[in-house]
């Protein structure tokens, strides 16, 4: 076995923002995992400091093979990489815990004098609600394409992305968050990473256990471009179900 060890991971970014919540730049979080690509597969590489900055440390245990310099974020034991060809996983569910600043976004890195580059291989659509009434715990986003399961990135291309596609059943035009639920009446932001390509609907629900308290559904366009930040429309709950 290869002992564990540490990685430097700078993540690609508009320098002139400030933080994801003022519509700007994409930062590492607390907990966040890369997956890194070994010749026996994959090894897991956790967040050990650089949480809320684009620049940041992972550590590793040890592993079975060698280093391949090629990453994955987030975290997701279904990623493989061969021939050139990226297989990532988009999941139908993420689960959040109280951090909603994660925007999971999907990324690509390589290895450069020892430290890995990640390049963002979609784009990210967010949400902002303004009093969200106590006890809301999940939110749902359904479009018209495929948003959750198994993409291809051709990593022969400068830079590798991933696109939507006709889904093949219902299950894959979804994709949902859950959170702990609100303990107040709260104005949250929500992100959800989606295939770079162009949505002709959009429908979207929140709920608090298993009672919808707000929902939207409607035709309507809207193009995700990779690395970029698509920021809807900002939405008033009035704090009340």
């Amino acid at each position: 076995p290869t002992v564990g060890g540490s990685i430097i991971a700078i993540m690609e970014n508009d320098e002139t923002r400030t933080s994801v919540t003022d519509d700007g730049i994409f930062t590492w979080s607390e907990n966040d995992q890369v997956w890194l690509h070994t010749t026996n597969g994959g090894i897991i590489g956790t967040l050990s400091s650089g949480a809320g900055t684009p620049n940041a440390n992972f550590s590793y245990g040890a592993f079975i093979g060698d280093m391949t310099g090629k990453g994955v974020y987030p975290y997701n034991d279904g990623h493989s990489i061969s021939d050139n060809k990226l297989s990532f996983v988009l999941p139908s569910s993420y689960d959040l815990g109280s951090d909603l600043t994660n925007n999971n976004a999907a990324m690509y890195g390589v290895n450069v004098g020892g430290t890995v580059w990640f390049n963002h291989l979609a784009g990210v659509m967010r949400f902002k609600f303004q009093n969200v009434p106590a006890g809301t715990d999940k939110f749902q986003i359904t479009l018209d394409k495929k948003i959750n399961g198994i993409f291809t990135a051709d990593l022969s291309e400068a830079i590798p992305i991933i696109e939507t596609s006709d889904a093949s059943s219902e299950s894959e035009r979804t994709v949902t968050l859950n959170f702990d639920a609100l303990k107040s009446v709260s104005d949250i932001y929500l992100y959800v990473p989606l295939p770079v390509g162009t949505y002709n609907t959009l429908g979207i629900n929140l709920w608090a256990g298993n009672k919808s308290i707000w929902s939207y559904s409607n035709t309507v366009t809207n193009k995700i471009r990779r690395k970029t930040l698509k920021l809807m429309p900002n939405i008033n709950l009035g704090g009340s179900v």
